[in-house]
């Protein structure tokens, strides 16, 4: 269903079918696709050859086979009982103008128009980098290589978005936000870095530079974290410099109970021990779940650079030698049915000399929250670290307060880290959008009394919330209201 859907939507699989894989990123939506292959590609085939409203097969319980398939032509039975009618009579041909109606059916407004929307797919197109030269014209001087003028396409569910086009530079920043209904999984978010010859408009003939593939599966998921067959959850890594036939490695963590294990009860748990393995092996170019350097990290967000890559498959290499292009995008997936509390960590001010060399300190934090573990960047030789992170966390309920504890660590090369202190913050859901919880919060020493800089001013926590409530509630507190109005009426 992947390939098929990237085929008709990018002409272009580039990395992608490497993505999915069984042991990977996105292996229970891979199964998922499987179970329903069958179904998926008869009623596709079917709306390609005319037929707008395809009955779904009878599936044979015993062997899943098609019971019965037949064209509209007379005498023309392709599948009989689960077996193919070998009679000459009977050999299934397709019409003459097969080739215009399948194109016909690749170029319909929404392949899943008739699917309820699971969610909303919001996605930021925020700059590239390391653009290459590209190809000017000119009449006097005829070809030349220059800086490329870059716009992007982004396309998903047949519907596409167009950025501003950006003067000549090679890394040009668009922030363009746009929002697109998900109706499965397994669509392909397709995104074209191209090269534009005037700043007032696009044209047909415009040079494409690269493309990105990503599959909304790989928003929704966990980094190498899958759901088994007998409901536990469990990860898997391999080294990024692994080469072919590197076999994935299982990660292994301590469990509640104490005991280390590879099967986890929940998606967070797995998550962490993938981290702690990548960390340990990749270090820092390790790719994380729960850590990150850019704005946003955690549930069903990527915010991340994805490498450009050409028409062939092939990275594309920027105008610094060695060094692939790539675009920043950060991708946020809005299920119809959870919750979503978006914790904004502004800075922390007035923390206390850790570092005796140069009378400052390395600070980060740790941000738990029920079983999310966060953690954010280092900020290097600061007594006022501005982190400037949004840490982003699902939830069912959106009646039950939560406890959020955000620990101050100072980091040290050669030494243990310093645990400063933790502030401790109860929120109610229903009252964030109110704002009274986006305020300063006071940070308490492990051992009792509160943090404080050597002119004993209380180190703080700058901290800002906000609640997105599932789509799913938002329906019923609308129909609620409406059969409220039509009972007055």
């Amino acid at each position: 269903c992947v390939l098929a859907d990237a085929v008709s939507e990018n002409k272009s699989l580039t990395e992608l079918d490497m993505r999915w894989n069984y042991a990977g990123e996105c292996s229970d939506f891979v199964e998922m696709a499987l179970v329903d292959l069958k179904d998926f590609c008869f009623r596709n085939m079917m709306f390609a050859l005319g037929k707008t409203k395809p009955a779904t097969p009878a599936l044979d319980p015993k062997n899943t086979k098609f019971k019965e398939l037949s064209f509209n032509d007379d005498d023309q039975k392709v599948i009989a009982n689960g077996s193919v009618d070998s009679s000459p009579q009977t050999t299934p041909s397709l019409p003459e103008s097969s080739a215009e109606k399948i194109e016909s059916f690749y170029n319909t407004p929404d392949l899943f128009a008739d699917q309820e929307p699971i969610g909303k797919l919001e996605v930021t197109i925020i700059s590239a980098r390391n653009l290459p030269q590209v190809i000017w014209t000119s009449g006097k001087d005829g070809e030349f290589m220059g800086l490329p003028q870059a716009y992007c396409t982004f396309t998903l569910n047949k519907q596409t978005t167009t950025t501003a086009i950006m003067r000549k530079d090679w890394a040009p920043v668009w922030n363009h936000t746009v929002s697109i209904d998900v109706r499965q999984v397994w669509q392909v978010c397709s995104l074209k870095v191209m090269h534009s010859k005037a700043l007032h408009c696009s044209h047909l003939d415009d040079y494409i530079i690269g493309n990105v593939n990503v599959p909304v599966g790989a928003v929704i998921n966990w980094r190498g974290v899958t759901l088994g067959a007998d409901h536990t959850w469990r990860a898997c890594h391999r080294p990024l410099q692994a080469g072919p036939g590197t076999i994935y490695q299982a990660c292994r963590a301590k469990a509640k109970n104490g005991e280390e294990t590879d099967a986890f009860e929940t998606a967070e748990e797995a998550a962490r021990a993938y981290d702690d393995t990548a960390f340990k092996k990749d270090h820092e170019r390790a790719h994380l779940n729960l850590s990150g350097e850019y704005d946003y990290i955690g549930q069903h967000v990527k915010d991340e650079l994805y490498p450009l890559n050409g028409e062939d498959g092939i990275s594309v290499i920027g105008v610094q030698a060695g060094v692939a292009s790539a675009v920043r995008l950060r991708l946020k997936f809005f299920s119809a049915m959870c919750n979503y509390l978006e914790i904004h960590l502004d800075k922390a001010s007035c923390l206390p000399k850790m570092d005796t060399g140069l009378g400052t300190c390395d600070a980060y934090c740790h941000i738990l929250v029920g079983d999310y573990h966060f953690h954010t960047r280092v900020v290097r030789n600061s007594l006022d670290p501005a982190f400037h992170q949004t840490f982003r966390i699902a939830t069912m309920d959106a009646e039950t307060p939560l406890e959020i504890k955000v620990q101050v660590w100072d980091w040290d090369k050669w030494n243990e880290d310093d645990h400063m202190g933790d502030s401790i913050i109860k929120i109610d859901t229903a009252d964030v959008h109110t704002g009274k919880y986006n305020k300063s919060y006071n940070v308490l020493k492990p051992d009792g009394g509160h943090l404080q800089n050597s002119k004993k001013d209380p180190s703080m926590m700058h901290m800002r919330f906000s609640f997105t409530a599932a789509m799913h509630a938002e329906h019923c507190d609308d129909d609620q209201d409406d059969h409220l109005s039509n009972q007055t009426a």
